[in-house]
């Protein structure tokens, strides 16, 4: 049941990792602006901060390729669900949604809900972490 507690987990944050990216990517161009002002100034006696600007800014990046990389994953795994199966996930892990809401959204009865949640997100943790077994 790990995959697929790892899994809802990644569903759960998905709207965090959404707002993430949106504000590594505002950071980013707000300290490129600010290196940008820096250079044109000529103050370029204090190396340091020059040098912490430019980190900054690459440890922002690699945050920014992580944050958009496990985004795909995610989006790349749910597409490969039907639009059902889709709505199912997003409707309760992405939107968090109440149950009684999301069968009466669905159209679906209660218990089918609930069968059809169990084996979803057992398909989508497959498909997010590339689960393979040989035989």
């Amino acid at each position: 049941m790990e995959y697929i507690n790892e899994a809802s987990k990644y569903l759960r944050i998905y709207l965090d990792l959404k707002v993430a990216k949106e504000n590594l990517e505002s950071e980013i161009d707000k300290t490129k602006s600010e290196l940008i002002i820096f250079r044109k100034d000529g103050n370029l006696y204090n190396n340091d901060f020059i040098f912490n600007k430019v980190f900054t800014i690459k440890s922002m990046e690699n945050n920014l390729e992580s944050t958009k990389k496990v985004m795909m994953e995610i989006s790349y795994a749910l597409n490969n669900l039907s639009s059902y199966e889709k709505n199912i996930l997003i409707l309760y892990y992405i939107n968090d949604l109440r149950s009684n809401v999301i069968y009466k959204k669905l159209n679906c009865s209660e218990r089918k809900f609930y069968e059809d949640k169990a084996r979803v997100i057992r398909k989508f943790a497959i498909n997010l972490f590339h689960i393979r077994v040989a035989v």
